[in-house]
């Protein structure tokens, strides 16, 4: 078990860095005038209750690489949220199925985390409107995904993705950036 643990630890690894070596990272400066370059999440999953919204993709008990990778956003929404109007989301990549565990996974580690768990159709659907999400079911019931921290921006009553960050091992880093371009 503890091998099979270390190969999907080791395979979530790879797949976020070749991910980030195709380039997908890069994303379009925002500016609050044309939001047309930017990947429109219209998904009436994502609740509509902060100018900005912090979104990270994994499921309830994976405590090898979410719980690790929460923990590193839990400082960054923090700074973040003594100045700006944002929230953060965990969207559970499992089989709907575990709303309370996902809810309960994300409070243990910040109180004012969110989380919802939608079907696989509706997973389905926000990979298709964000291109650079991964997520793939193994066949021991884990799944490989993508370890991204997404920026959303709200504009005219829906969401876009302003800012995908692959690694957000430097909060400092990552709190600099994200109030330069909110600023813009």
């Amino acid at each position: 078990k503890a091998f099979m643990m270390r190969k999907i630890l080791f395979l979530t690894l790879l797949t976020t860095l070749i991910i980030s070596f195709q380039g997908c990272a890069q994303k379009p400066q925002v500016s609050n005038k044309d939001f047309s370059n930017f990947d429109k999440i219209d998904s009436k999953l994502i609740p509509k209750d902060s100018k900005y919204k912090l979104l990270f993709f994994g499921y309830a008990g994976c405590y090898h690489f979410c719980d690790p990778r929460l923990r590193q956003i839990d400082p960054i929404f923090t700074a973040l949220k003594k100045e700006l109007d944002i929230s953060m989301l965990f969207i559970d990549i499992s089989d709907g199925q575990h709303l309370k565990a996902s809810q309960e996974f994300v409070k243990a580690v910040n109180p004012e985390f969110e989380a919802i768990d939608p079907d696989d159709e509706q997973t389905k659907v926000l990979q298709q409107k964000i291109k650079d999400l991964y997520v793939r079911k193994l066949p021991d019931g884990e799944y490989l995904h993508s370890g991204f921290l997404y920026l959303l921006q709200e504009h005219e009553e829906r969401y876009y993705l302003i800012k995908l960050y692959p690694e957000f091992i430097n909060a400092k880093a990552v709190i600099e950036n994200i109030k330069k371009i909110v600023k813009h």
